[in-house]
């Protein structure tokens, strides 16, 4: 016997369910692949499907602020699953952390440590996340949440390092914490400081942890060392490549999109700069604009690139310009054009081309720069649905930059 989600959501009207798709799931495993064991892959895969299906409810609703990825960066947030589970996102001014738990037990909600005493990682609000992934009918249930005093208060289990909240405790409705974030607030959080690591118990820690293992290393160490070893993103992330070897996230096209100081700060970091730091005397001229209407936002990212061939180090820029709709779908179109401060002159090098990978590795699009070609792009805009990837090659001989999207 199964149930659809229409039966199960008579079960309670108060809770909110998400249905999760085929589509996204797929995407979702071929994303967690890389993790260094079973537990991990799986603990990614879970949260991964949590949090984007929770940001794409979120943003079909015309009444609420779009969700953010936060963690404070997006980047962190995949790396953390490595060790722990949960996830962080931003909803207007206010931190939501997601906690899913696949158990049908839905009497407690148990929140690991990291997510309460790590002074960066806590939430104003922690929401409990049922999650059933089993055959082709797939949903969540958000089914309460709390405040972080609520759950710093609840009762602290030492040997596996969690809070815990009965549900007579949580709040059952997500309109409470809807309208609650307006009329009552809470304060922000008064979180203490972890004691500072000195370099050499740093490097003792990641060469202690760093070890490919079948299990978390979360419990290995005292929580103190252990949540100022996390709590830096810099040691995370070597912690992280430690365990599962080199590793470059997909960078999430709709996020960099909202153009938030936030977002801005997450591509300059990964090595993208705005159109207007490159380029601020020109302007990108497709002959039209990718959308008609007045009301959608438009941005453009720029990655500076170099392409040394046999016979001399070209550079050029791939610009992408983002449009995003108010109905949250954002349409995309590369285009390569030199670098004017170069001495390549002012045009591509013949023969260079830019293509669009899909997530089956199948090429959607290619355009090629002919002679005293001054940029190149697409005849047409595109739409990466949530959830999906998609690739941009830049390839001149047998030399090639890629770069990796989600949608």
């Amino acid at each position: 016997m199964y149930y659809t989600l229409s039966s199960v959501m008579t079960v309670n009207t108060k809770h909110l369910w998400i249905e999760l798709n085929p589509e996204t799931q797929a995407a979702a495993w071929r994303r967690v692949q890389h993790y260094s064991n079973d537990a991990s892959r799986w603990n990614a895969y879970v949260n991964y499907l949590c949090l984007h299906g929770f940001i794409e409810w979120i943003n079909q609703q015309p009444d609420l602020p779009d969700a953010g990825l936060t963690f404070p960066t997006e980047g962190e947030l995949p790396r953390s699953w490595e060790f722990t589970n949960g996830s962080s996102i931003a909803v207007g001014e206010h931190r939501l952390v997601l906690i899913p738990s696949e158990s049908t037990d839905i009497e407690t909600l148990c929140v690991p440590q990291e997510w309460v005493d790590i002074p960066n990682w806590v939430g104003d609000y922690y929401l409990a996340v049922q999650m059933k992934l089993e055959d082709d009918r797939c949903w969540m249930r958000f089914w309460g949440f709390a405040t972080y005093n609520q759950i710093q208060q609840g009762e602290y289990h030492s040997i596996q390092r969690y809070y815990s909240l009965n549900r007579e405790a949580l709040w059952e409705s997500m309109n409470v914490l809807w309208v609650g974030r307006e009329v009552c607030p809470e304060g922000k959080p008064q979180v203490s400081d972890l004691p500072e690591l000195n370099r050499d118990r740093v490097r003792h820690l990641l060469e202690q942890l760093g070890e490919p293992t079948s299990y978390s290393p979360r419990l290995e160490v005292p929580f103190a060392q252990w949540g100022a070893l996390l709590g830096n993103p810099e040691w995370q992330n070597e912690l992280f490549l430690r365990r599962v070897g080199e590793w470059q996230p997909l960078l999430n096209i709709n996020y960099w999109a909202q153009m938030t100081a936030q977002a801005i700060a997450e591509l300059q970091a990964a090595g993208w700069q705005l159109y207007e730091d490159i380029f601020p005397n020109n302007s990108v001229n497709y002959g039209w604009r990718l959308m008609t209407s007045e009301s959608v936002e438009e941005s453009r990212v720029v990655k500076r690139i170099e392409l040394a061939t046999p016979s001399r180090t070209y550079e050029v820029a791939l610009i992408i310009t983002l449009e995003k709709e108010p109905n949250g779908m954002t349409w995309i179109l590369p285009q390569l054009r030199p670098v004017s401060d170069r001495d390549d002159g002012d045009y591509l090098p013949e023969g260079i081309q830019l293509m669009v990978i899909d997530d089956e590795g199948e090429i959607f699009e290619r355009v090629i720069a002919s002679e005293e070609s001054e940029g190149i792009h697409f005849a047409e805009p595109f739409c990466a649905e949530p959830g999906t990837q998609f690739t941009l090659e830049v390839a001149l001989g047998e030399v090639a930059a890629i770069y990796s999207f989600e949608g």
